[in-house]
C-alpha cells in the first residue's frame, strides 16, 4: 500500500467527519488493509491527521498557484469558492474552521494561510486593486468560502452567482 493512497483515504474521511468521529478501522477497511498496517506510517490518529493535512495543503497551494497563473479573475473567484467542497480538500476546511484547541495544528494552518494570502494578494495586485479593496475582497472570499463548505453543503447561491456579485463589488470599489 502506498502512502499517497492512505493520505487520499484519510483526506476523504477527515473532510467528511469531525476528527473524533473518524475511525481508523473504517479507513483501513476501505483500503482493504488491517488497521495495524496504518501504524507502519503513523504512530497515532493525530499524526495521521497532521500528515494528511500537510498533503492536502500542498495540493491546495499547487491548485491555487495553477489557477492564479492563468491570470483570469473570474476563473480564480469561481475556483476559490468551489474548490474546497468540489475537491473535498481538508486544508481548505481546516483553514476556514480551525482545529479546536490543538495549538500545533493551528500554527501549521496559520503558517500556510499566510502563504495563501500572500499568493492571493500578489494575484489581485496584478489587477491594480487598491490595498483596501484587496483586503475587503479577501475577507469576503474567506467568508463566502467558509459558508460554502461548512457542514459540507452549499449556500443557496451558486459559485457562479457569487463570483458575478464579487466581480461587481470589485468594479464598484475600484471606481470610487
Amino acid at each position: 500500500m502506498e502512502l499517497e493512497q492512505i493520505l487520499i483515504a484519510g483526506e476523504k474521511h477527515f473532510f467528511a467527519k469531525q476528527y473524533n468521529d473518524v475511525k481508523l478501522d473504517n479507513i483501513a477497511n476501505e483500503l482493504g488493509i488491517k488497521k495495524p498496517s496504518l501504524y507502519y506510517y503513523f504512530t497515532n490518529k493525530r499524526e495521521y491527521y497532521i500528515k494528511t493535512l500537510k498533503y492536502s495543503m500542498k495540493k491546495y497551494v499547487q491548485a491555487l498557484r495553477q489557477i492564479t497563473g492563468e491570470n483570469h479573475l473570474w476563473k480564480f473567484l469561481s475556483w476559490y469558492l468551489e474548490y474546497p467542497s468540489s475537491e473535498h480538500n481538508l486544508f481548505a476546511i481546516a483553514a476556514q474552521k480551525w482545529y479546536g484547541d490543538d495549538k500545533e495544528i493551528n500554527a501549521l494552518i496559520e503558517k500556510w494561510r499566510q502563504v495563501i494570502t500572500s499568493d492571493i494578494r500578489s494575484f489581485l495586485w496584478e489587477y491594480k486593486m487598491k490595498p483596501i479593496t484587496m483586503f475587503v475582497i479577501c475577507q469576503l472570499l474567506d467568508k463566502l468560502a467558509m459558508e460554502n463548505c461548512v457542514d459540507w453543503y452549499c449556500l443557496e447561491y451558486s459559485a457562479e452567482e457569487l463570483t458575478k456579485e464579487v466581480c461587481a463589488i470589485i468594479e464598484q470599489c475600484e471606481r470610487k
